[in-house]
């Protein structure tokens, strides 16, 4: 695994109405990761409070394997204060060399538009089985109810990541999704530019279950595929 050609996210956060965003984040996440997904699928607007937990059958983020293909357990938490400012943290174990992922992240919702939200997020990578893997990342995201666009910097690996996805959801309980992404390594002599797609669909289990499958291309992981159960707490 090549820390150097990822980093996490988020991600895309949404609606099922935010379902699709959760999954994606559990698959993917970094999250980042994606991170701020916790929060739009098992919200309690009472106290702010949102969080899953979840397993899957592979570890995948920005289209490459994070846990050498093997299951990972992966849960979070965040907390939305009245302003739009909200905090959290998302974990994920497996069973390859690097099992232990902790994020931690802060950021900040603005609304413009009604229809569309400004995301600006800071995220920190700790691997406390490995340190010098550990990053960090500022992004920016635009978000509306069907589609958006995210762009982050990970000012420790120096790499730039933009991605795009839109999603639908067909009745009140199957998403799918479609994410497109560009990575561009700056301490290259010359910047390297690495793609990867991936496609999504899940189905809502009553109130607190869903399931979800994902399949991921990259330009040099090539193919992968994961499913996954997420519960909420």
């Amino acid at each position: 695994m090549n820390k150097k050609l990822f980093k996490k996210f988020q991600i895309i956060e949404r609606s099922v109405q935010i379902g699709i965003a959760l999954v994606i984040f559990c698959f993917s996440s970094t999250s980042a990761s994606a991170q701020k997904t916790n929060k739009e699928l098992f919200f309690d607007p009472s106290t702010g409070l949102g969080g899953n937990i979840g397993v899957v059958s592979n570890y995948l983020f920005r289209g490459q394997t994070q846990s050498d293909n093997l299951p990972a357990f992966q849960g979070g938490l965040d907390f939305e204060f009245e302003k739009g400012l909200f905090i959290g943290n998302w974990n994920s174990i497996s069973f390859n060399n690097n099992p232990i992922e902790n994020d931690l992240f802060i950021g900040y919702e603005l609304f413009i538009f009604q229809k569309l939200k400004i995301i600006p997020m800071t995220t920190v990578y700790l691997y406390p089985v490995s340190w010098k893997d550990n990053s960090a990342e500022v992004s920016i995201e635009f978000d509306l109810s069907y589609a958006g666009l995210k762009y982050s910097y990970d000012y420790i690996l120096q790499n730039h990541y933009t991605e795009s996805g839109v999603y639908f959801n067909i009745g009140k309980s199957v998403w799918l999704s479609g994410i497109a992404g560009i990575l561009v390594n700056s301490t290259e002599s010359a910047n390297s530019f690495i793609f990867d797609t991936e496609v999504a669909a899940g189905f809502k289990l009553g109130q607190r279950w869903n399931m979800a499958g994902k399949y991921t291309w990259h330009e040099n992981d090539k193919h992968g595929f994961a499913v996954g159960l997420i519960f909420s707490l």
